[in-house]
């Protein structure tokens, strides 16, 4: 105090050091332009005020590193990411501290600058988003195809934005994309219409919005597609019944479940059968509603033939060959390989002992 009195400052700062008060040292090692010997005291010192004299003082030394350091400790977050864009050319960093500690507009639209003159459009993107640039970032995103990373940084999309967002992808022929926003624009007429444009590129899309909405209109609109009345080609049966399974119309989904496996038993693909029956099974039991009967049966006599490997294997021949019978009496379900289903059966009589149930079969294989 009293070297302060008499001016001889550079020999309070000393004084005020070697005390441990850093603070009153380094405050009159800045006014005596002595900021190396300030420096070592940063850890030390507190004041913002202080710490922002400080880093100023070594940016005008081109010293950015350490007035970096000193803008950090004094959580100035502003002339941090100045700094590191202009001068550290540390973009990450940039990044990181905005997203961290400082989303405010001046940040963000420091860095988004930042970006847009490097060419890193979807990052110049982001940060005008989180500037709340939207009219900006969407141009952007318009005029270099960036659209998907507009749509990726929006924290909520309003009827609004996905308007314009669907408007766009509509431009560039992209219907799926399209589509989607069209529906969180309220308009999910359109948004099928388009769906149902790409073929059945999006038809999974097009099964959840009908499954969402229920209306008659957009079921039947999606039926029509469906089953080939709209233009003449019926699509794959599986997805009709993906459809109904959706919409939670089980009787229906079974009657297409049955036919599917029909299909499938008929070229002698016996697994894929099996798979939807019992997925549609299971779905109905799961909500707790009676299973139809012709849907159990058709489960029973394709799992009966499913197992008859595994028991052979076990030596359980007994169990094979009356799991052999059911599906021999249900035979025309496996035209493409009945003969050899009818062989196996009297093999597996014969080995259990069923001599009248292995005559049986051989006559019916003669037959």
């Amino acid at each position: 105090m009293v070297c302060e009195n008499t001016k001889n400052y550079l020999e309070a700062a000393q004084l005020y050091e070697r005390t441990g008060l850093a603070e009153k040292a380094a405050s009159i090692y800045i006014q005596l332009k002595l900021f190396s010997q300030a420096m070592p005291l940063i850890s030390k010192i507190k004041s913002p005020k202080l710490l922002v004299q400080l880093a100023k003082a070594k940016e005008t030394e081109a010293n950015f590193k350490e007035a970096e350091n000193a803008y950090e400790k004094a959580e100035d977050w502003e002339n941090v990411i100045r700094i590191n864009l202009n001068y550290l050319n540390s973009l990450e960093k940039a990044k990181d501290i905005c997203r961290d500690h400082c989303p405010t507009q001046t940040c963000a639209k420091m860095i988004s600058d930042y970006c847009d003159k490097k060419g890193l459009k979807s990052e110049s993107i982001e940060f005008l988003i989180m500037g709340g640039a939207f009219d900006d970032a969407f141009n952007i995103a318009v005029s270099n195809g960036e659209m998907k990373s507009y749509t990726e940084h929006l924290k909520e999309i309003t009827p609004d934005e996905a308007l314009r967002i669907a408007q766009y992808y509509e431009g560039k022929n992209e219907f799926g994309e399209a589509a989607k926003y069209f529906e969180l624009a309220g308009n999910s007429v359109k948004a099928l219409k388009l769906f149902i444009q790409t073929g059945t590129d999006y038809v999974d899309y097009a099964i959840e919005l009908v499954a969402r909405i229920k209306t008659d209109q957009l079921i039947h609109l999606l039926l029509d597609f469906l089953t080939g009345e709209s233009d003449g080609v019926p699509k794959d049966p599986k997805l009709t019944y993906k459809l109904f399974m959706a919409l939670g119309d089980l009787n229906k989904a079974s009657k297409i479940a049955i036919t599917i496996a029909n299909e499938e038993q008929e070229r002698g693909n016996y697994k894929p059968a099996h798979q939807i029956l019992y997925e549609t099974q299971k779905d109905i039991k799961d909500k707790q509603l009676p299973v139809p009967w012709d849907l159990h049966q058709r489960l029973l006599v394709i799992h009966s033939y499913i197992i008859v490997k595994r028991l052979v294997k076990c030596g359980d021949h007994d169990t094979a060959s009356r799991m052999l019978s059911r599906v021999c009496n249900n035979i025309s379900q496996f035209p493409a390989h009945d003969a050899t289903i009818l062989t196996s059966a009297v093999l597996e009589a014969m080995r259990a002992g069923m001599k009248i149930t292995a005559y049986k079969w051989a006559i019916t294989l003669r037959g």
